[in-house]
């Protein structure tokens, strides 16, 4: 699947980064860091290890808005309505 992958496919990659552990999480990361490559201040250690918080500054430079917005959308749709 990596081998096919495309720039187009950045989103589901970095989907797919949470997603998967050991020597898959390293291919999707050098695959996505070849699209994409992450911010200069985030190391492979601090990406690898999975915090989402990271991974969110990562989000932040695939085009698509700042994941903070999205984290605010995405509460606001699962919050019950009163």
């Amino acid at each position: 699947m990596l081998v096919q992958a495309r720039p187009r496919d950045a989103l589901t990659l970095w989907h797919l980064l949470a997603r998967v552990q050991g020597p898959e999480r390293v291919a999707v990361y050098r695959r996505l860091a070849g699209f994409v490559p992450p911010p200069a201040d985030l190391t492979e250690d601090s990406i690898l290890s999975g915090d989402q918080g990271v991974l969110d500054l990562w989000w932040d430079k695939l085009g698509y808005g700042e994941m903070s917005l999205w984290r605010r959308w995405e509460r606001q749709w699962t919050e019950p309505t009163q």
